[in-house]
């Protein structure tokens, strides 16, 4: 599926991402964004939804549903990827932090 989500640039600095582990032994896990393989522009650390849910889908296989919780000055977005399907939606948007 074209999910025009895929590109999105996630600020990797106070993003928080919950995945919950569906094969195997069920589990929640908070990752720390310091477990991913993070890319750098300009000093800052950044993923697209796209990177982080192949990196977790490599670490804890494809039956995963990922929540990122992506922290601005002003704003907080949060992504979720599966649960509805094989791609990311905006689950939600707050003022302040989400």
């Amino acid at each position: 599926m074209n999910n025009e989500l895929n590109e999105m640039f996630i600020e990797m600095i106070t993003t928080r991402i919950i995945v919950d582990v569906l094969e195997g032994e069920r589990e929640t896990r908070l990752i720390p964004c310091e477990e991913l393989e993070l890319k750098v522009h300009e000093g800052m650390s950044y993923l697209t939804l796209q990177d982080i849910s192949e990196q977790i889908q490599k670490k804890f296989g494809k039956e995963v549903i990922i929540d990122v919780w992506e922290e601005t000055g002003l704003n907080g977005y949060i992504y979720r990827y599966g649960g509805y399907g094989d791609y990311w939606v905006k689950h939600g948007t707050t003022r302040g932090f989400a």
